[in-house]
């Protein structure tokens, strides 16, 4: 059984909460336990953590990615 982590913010949603695990579950196939975290150190989004990867899906990190981008241009 593979373990799914999700840290999130404080402001997502069960509903969202709900759909993030269907889409991993979805993308990762197979038996899954998901545990969910809460960080108050992220101010929107989440990441989530799953055999070893991390996707980041956090407003900081969306916000540095666009930053970089407006800088190479």
């Amino acid at each position: 059984m593979k373990k799914v982590v999700i840290t999130c913010s404080e402001s997502v949603s069960d509903k969202t909460y709900e759909h993030i695990c269907r889409r991993f579950g979805e993308r990762c196939g197979g038996e899954l336990s998901f545990e969910k975290k809460v960080s108050k150190e992220l101010v929107g989004g989440f990441t989530v953590a799953v055999d070893g990867r991390i996707y980041d899906m956090s407003i900081k990190t969306q916000m540095e990615m666009l930053k970089k981008h407006m800088n190479e241009g």
